[in-house]
């Protein structure tokens, strides 16, 4: 993995060289643990902005989930700037910065008078909303779903995640909170001692689950599981890591023209308008069919 770019404003400016040096060093350790169990493929620039308040919130995050890479109905699916960026290298995102987190000052204190755990966990937590886990909205004109939320199911008496690798470990789905449908309830959460829980938890992790890598795997993610990565129509690298992965292209077969090299597979739109690199990807699946690739 490439080292982050960090960049941090500081409104309530009350913190010293040291400190944003504290903080930019947890943000580094928090990208490489995702790095640990996700592709990333090209260096990610981060915007990290001190407040002096966030309303109810120690921490947010402003993710712009604008890449389309497939439809289901009349809803198009679409993912994250930045984890697009992770699994295929792609950027979308000009300039600016790939991931924009917001934290208070009194989160900031805390990390800085040794509350380190809890500090990190939030890193991580607002990491996971950028990398895939994010709750259903209409995205800017049109009608649009994330990936998170094929696997969703809201019902009357709460939300559930139920993605086919998370229910390996969570056969009955993983219940989310009830007032956003996009954080793991605070019970569960603590009970797998992961950080993407509504609220920090008793005895807060500061590291990553087996349930929080099977959530994002199933968010269309890079993962050492069998992972079904969606590609929208842009140039890029997948690494598939390990386990059986299948990319799904939204199109025809016949649309593209697909060639192994030595080390690797080419898919290329017929009018050469972008080419698709994969390694260690063992399916391709078009809309009208599946391509085995003999690796």
């Amino acid at each position: 993995m490439k080292r982050p770019r960090i960049y941090i404003l500081d409104k309530t400016e009350k913190l010293t060289k040291d400190n944003n040096k504290t903080i930019a060093d947890i943000i580094e350790e928090s990208v490489y643990d995702w790095s640990k169990f996700i592709s990333i493929q090209e260096e990610l620039t981060l915007s990290i902005t001190i407040e002096s308040s966030l309303g109810d919130a120690i921490a947010n995050t402003e993710v712009e989930y604008t890449v389309q890479v497939g439809s289901i109905g009349e809803h198009k699916v679409v993912t994250s700037i930045p984890a697009y960026k992770a699994t295929t290298g792609t950027d979308l995102n000009g300039d600016a910065p790939d991931i924009n987190i917001n934290f208070t000052y009194y989160m900031v204190e805390r990390c800085l008078k040794g509350d380190f755990k809890a500090f990190k966990a939030t890193c991580l937590h607002e990491l996971g909303h950028n990398f895939g886990v994010h709750e259903q909205k209409r995205y800017n004109f049109y009608d649009a779903i994330t990936v998170f939320d094929k696997y969703t199911i809201h019902g009357p008496y709460g939300h559930e995640f139920h993605g086919p690798n998370t229910k390996k470990i969570a056969k009955d789905g993983v219940p989310l909170s009830a007032s956003t449908g996009t954080h793991i309830a605070s019970n569960f959460a603590e009970a797998f001692q992961s950080p993407l829980g509504a609220a920090l938890q008793r005895g807060t992790s500061s590291s990553l689950s087996e349930l929080d890598v099977r959530i994002v795997s199933d968010c269309g993610l890079a993962t050492d599981l069998n992972d079904v990565i969606p590609v929208g129509h842009f140039p890029g690298q997948i690494d598939g890591r390990k386990g059986t992965d299948t990319v799904i292209i939204d199109g025809d077969a016949g649309s593209y023209i697909v060639s192994s090299r030595e080390t690797d597979w080419v898919v290329a739109h017929y009018r050469g308008d972008y080419e698709i690199e994969l390694r260690n990807v063992e399916l391709l699946q078009f809309r009208d069919g599946k391509l085995l690739l003999d690796n």
